[in-house]
């Protein structure tokens, strides 16, 4: 469900309302609800603003917002698979081979106890035109929070597995967006427009799995990125 409503062109208040259900999800836990709002004000629409050609646009925005996102396929329980194998070099092989069906069993517990992920996003900023809307900036702030995200996590092998899917992880990122835009040529027959962008999002990694210091997430032999718990993400 959506609502929006606006006061004279000046005031802009938007608010969302969602629920999803999901068969990745358990069956107990397969509803996840989600809301967001945003609010804006159009200041240069005032009296004593209206109308002038050094700003003729002025606005201010805030907005916040909570996503969701559901588990991987058959995460919740343990299943056989079509059996293959590798070095991680080659594309490896896979069955059936040689006319013969093989199928093993999953190495990743499976876990009834999953809870959909959830980022929660704050945004504050606003947006300016000047000298007759042929300069253009846009200024934001922006703080998201990801909560129970869904990752592999190791697990000891004398479980009869190597790692399960489950909530493991918090993360945080903060950062300053700028937009500069500019009417460089502006005619009847030709324009010419010049746009730059600028951010600096900051992720730090809060939390991981109890137990879990770091996570692997991807490389090989080299390099690696890890999910390393109270630094910053990608660290190598």
């Amino acid at each position: 469900g959506q609502l929006d409503l606006t006061y004279k062109e000046m005031l802009y208040l938007t608010g969302t309302l969602r629920n999803e259900k999901s068969t990745t999800m358990p069956v107990d836990n397969n509803s996840f609800f989600y809301p967001s709002g945003s609010l804006s004000f159009v200041f240069t629409e005032l009296g004593a603003l209206k109308g002038n050609s050094i700003l003729p646009y002025g606005k201010l925005r805030t907005s916040y917002a909570v996503t969701a996102q559901d588990a991987a396929l058959y995460a919740t329980d343990n299943y056989f698979y079509v059996g293959s194998f590798g070095d991680g070099w080659t594309t490896g092989t896979y069955f059936p081979y040689g006319g013969v069906n093989g199928y093993s069993y999953t190495d990743e517990l499976g876990n009834s106890g999953l809870k959909p992920e959830k980022m929660k996003t704050f945004e504050i900023g606003g947006e300016l035109k000047f000298a007759n809307n042929r300069i253009n900036l846009d200024v934001a702030y922006f703080h998201n929070v990801n909560e129970d995200l869904l990752l592999s996590v190791p697990i000891s092998p004398s479980t009869g597995f190597s790692t399960q899917y489950m909530n493991a992880a918090k993360m945080t990122t903060t950062g300053v967006e700028l937009t500069l835009g500019l009417d460089v040529v502006k005619s009847s027959g030709f324009n010419w427009n010049i746009t730059t962008n600028w951010s600096n999002p900051k992720t730090m990694v809060d939390e991981l799995a109890e137990g879990v210091d770091n996570l692997f997430l991807g490389g090989f032999v080299g390099s690696q990125i890890r999910a390393v718990a109270g630094q910053s993400y990608r660290s190598v």
